[in-house]
């Protein structure tokens, strides 16, 4: 009778590939050092690290093993780097050729790790990184990228770049007035926060053809000034964090500006606002419960397909009718 250790290498390297993290450290467990050497490779798929200790662990196996680096997709640092320690990260992460998500921390020099102009990650398609005036030649290097995730807006001019998602947060957000027009995307969003230029913002975003997603937070912008501009242009809407303060009065206002500008938002399929108490809330008097809200602005905004409230009820348009579909 054939046991798990006699299967062809081939076949624990898909059964491998196929695992779970748990189910991987098992496979580690087998006293077999031919399924050790095939497996322990995709227990470092994905990495996450946020600690300076264990970034020089990780970098000293890598460096050590670089076999072990082989499998890795995508690779996120989100701690402190520092000077002594980036030629030791450097080699280690310019060994992760299969990489396909990188996402650096805001102290990370991107030139500091990567030689200029080179060509670091063949099948890399998504970069999330805080920007600075180094990432638009990291850009020219790798044109393969297809998704962009950037925290602040670069004082050098962004490469003609064809991008199919585009993540842009407040102090970003001008950016798109540069890359969305000459390229295809497809699937942008702005980010804004507490301390956006929302005027700057808005005078960009006016101009661009498609926006698929806004996600507002913390009441920076009022549903009006959104309208305004971007109402004809926009497909998902998101509030997030809209009570700041807890204050009820501004909870009413915001209600109350939101259903007079749904008029205006021609192409609106999906609407979500978030709170992070999700008390029990009531914009105006003649609103008696959160459905008859819904209700309300479905016939505001004929597009509307999808509305979910204060993370307690979602309710969705099938075949002309609506229904709460979660709560």
């Amino acid at each position: 009778m054939a046991t798990f250790t006699s299967l062809p290498s081939e076949l624990i390297d898909k059964i491998a590939k196929l695992a779970t993290r748990a189910n991987l450290i098992l496979l580690l467990n087998v006293k077999n050092r031919r399924i050790y050497y095939i497996c322990r490779p995709y227990l470092y798929r994905h990495v996450k690290i946020s600690t300076f200790s264990a970034l020089v662990a990780f970098c000293d196996l890598v460096v050590a093993n670089p076999d072990l680096g082989a499998r890795t997709k995508s690779f996120q640092h989100i701690g402190i780097l520092p000077s002594e320690a980036r030629a030791t990260c450097a080699t280690a992460i310019q060994s992760l050729r299969s990489l396909r998500y990188l996402k650096l921390a805001r102290s990370v020099s991107i030139l500091g790790l990567f030689p200029p102009g080179a060509t670091v990650f063949p099948l890399l398609r998504t970069l999330t990184s805080y920007f600075s005036e180094e990432i638009p030649a990291f850009l020219r290097a790798h044109p393969h990228i297809h998704e962009l995730v950037v925290s602040s807006c670069p004082s050098a001019s962004i490469p003609p770049i064809q991008l199919t998602s585009l993540e842009l947060f407040s102090g970003a957000a001008a950016l798109a007035g540069a890359v969305i027009p000459g390229s295809q995307v497809r699937r942008p969003t702005i980010y804004w926060g507490g301390n956006a230029d929302e005027h700057q913002c808005l005078a960009v975003l006016s101009g661009v053809e498609a926006l698929n997603n806004v996600v507002n937070s913390w009441h920076c912008l009022r549903p009006s000034e959104i309208a305004t501009h971007l109402g004809p242009r926009l497909i998902n809407l998101r509030f997030k964090n809209i009570e700041s303060k807890g204050v009820t009065d501004g909870l009413q206002e915001f209600f109350v500006g939101l259903t007079d500008a749904l008029p205006r938002f021609e192409r609106l399929k999906t609407l979500t606002v978030m709170q992070p108490s999700c008390r029990k809330f009531r914009c105006a008097q003649s609103y008696q419960s959160e459905w008859s809200l819904v209700e309300f602005w479905a016939i505001l905004c004929p597009t509307l397909e999808e509305v979910e409230l204060m993370s307690r009820m979602r309710c969705k348009k099938e075949s002309g009718h609506w229904s709460v579909v979660g709560v």
